[in-house]
């Protein structure tokens, strides 16, 4: 994504919609357009809302208390697994997995 061409520049302090997350990316709605910035750049106190879809892990992957790797394993959930994502924020998406709600890495999820 470094090498492409730049579509709009958001100024700091701005709000933009995050759409969609893959690995340190994110997807973002700004100004009537949509573009793809790397998630440091990006502070959400909440969870950006996404419809609800069904994903399946790449790897064995805790579903976390919190957004981030700080934060306590509720379930470490299998390769192969299909999770329901609710929503992301900062490269971390929402999952409910075997009857438990949680935050696991988006880079993970396809």
């Amino acid at each position: 994504y470094s090498t492409a061409k730049a579509v709009a520049t958001v100024k700091q302090g701005v709000k933009v919609t995050v759409t969609h997350t893959y690995a340190s990316w994110s997807k973002v709605a700004y100004a009537g357009r949509s573009g793809w910035m790397p998630s440091y750049a990006l502070k959400s106190p909440t969870a950006t809302p996404a419809a609800t879809t069904t994903r399946t892990t790449t790897a064995n992957l805790h579903l976390r208390e919190g957004a981030g790797t700080q934060y306590r394993s509720l379930v470490l959930i299998g390769s192969g697994s299909a999770v329901r994502v609710t929503s992301t924020s900062n490269g971390w998406s929402k999952v409910t997995y075997a009857g438990k709600t949680g935050w696991a890495s988006s880079e993970y999820l396809k």
